[in-house]
């Protein structure tokens, strides 16, 4: 039973960033994925770039939004406020493009490795957005006009939060190629996720924060045995942990969204007057042959 005891606990530290050198280690396998994934797509395409070239495209692609998000509250780009993006975006650049024999590319593509780097991945992803609404909170409450109509500031730090982990692809696809498809799935669950550990941790006055918490406690099966700020966290991980595993290549692949399946479930589409002709041309056929 201690064993099984001391095993939560250690999940329960990993999910939430509480371990040594957390930000290094995870920020590292994020960008090693990432990294991994820019050569991936640029071999598929035939795509023949310089080394500086792919070298900011890979440098955008990992970090877009701690480089460029900052910049909308007058803070500074994680790229000049520390060394490390640039360190560890240097050693995976080297790990990816020149290893020897390309270990480092094969090996991030092995599934055991590629799985790692997905956790990880989902772990920078998850306290990344925790700790943009966080900050966009502590700046934004002092201002008198941001809790002109609510206790706290609504907006601001969930859309903060949000653009986080879409702002790489804004630089790399730019504006309209981002969005042309339909919400990206980082905007799906910045939005949702972000909303979900605002009010549950910052909103401490107001009623939507009262009654989410209340909510929760309504669940019987929770344990409620840490703070409100560890127990969102350890939400948002957990959940962030099972998505990124599913959207692998092994399993349901990138395209797969929790919530568009869960819209599609509670409102299915319904066919357009054009698609049941289509439809009702190809039954007809069917039927002639």
């Amino acid at each position: 039973m201690d064993v099984v005891l001391a095993s939560v606990d250690s999940a329960i530290d990993f999910l939430t960033g509480n371990f040594d050198y957390c930000k290094e280690i995870r920020s590292f396998l994020h960008g090693y994925l990432a990294f991994v994934g820019v050569r991936k797509a640029h071999e598929a395409t035939g795509a023949d770039l310089g080394w500086f070239h792919t070298f900011f495209v890979c440098l955008i692609s990992a970090y877009g939004g701690a480089i460029l998000t900052p910049m909308w509250l007058g803070r500074p780009s994680s790229i000049i406020a520390t060394d490390m993006t640039l360190l560890i975006s240097i050693v995976a650049y080297g790990i990816v493009f020149l290893s020897p024999l390309d270990i480092g590319y094969k090996l991030g593509q092995f599934f055991p490795v590629k799985l790692i780097l997905t956790i990880g991945s989902s772990l920078f992803k998850t306290l990344g957005m925790i700790g943009f609404c966080t900050i966009a909170f502590d700046v934004l409450k002092m201002n008198p006009a941001a809790t002109e109509y609510y206790p706290i500031p609504i907006f601001g730090p969930i859309i903060w939060a949000s653009i986080l982990g879409n702002m790489g692809a804004f630089f790399m696809k730019g504006f309209h190629g981002h969005l042309k498809d339909g919400m990206p799935y980082p905007f799906q669950t910045g939005l949702f996720w972000a909303t979900f550990y605002h009010f549950y941790v910052h909103d401490t006055e107001g009623p939507i924060g009262e009654y989410l918490r209340h909510a929760v406690d309504m669940i019987p099966w929770i344990p409620m045995k840490m703070d409100n700020r560890m127990f969102a966290i350890l939400v948002v991980s957990i959940s962030n942990q099972i998505v990124g595993i599913l959207q692998m290549g092994e399993f349901l692949g990138p395209g797969f969204s929790p919530f568009v399946s869960a819209y599609n479930l509670l409102f299915p589409r319904r066919p357009s007057p054009a698609a049941k002709k289509i439809m009702k041309d190809q039954q007809q056929k069917k039927k002639n042959q």
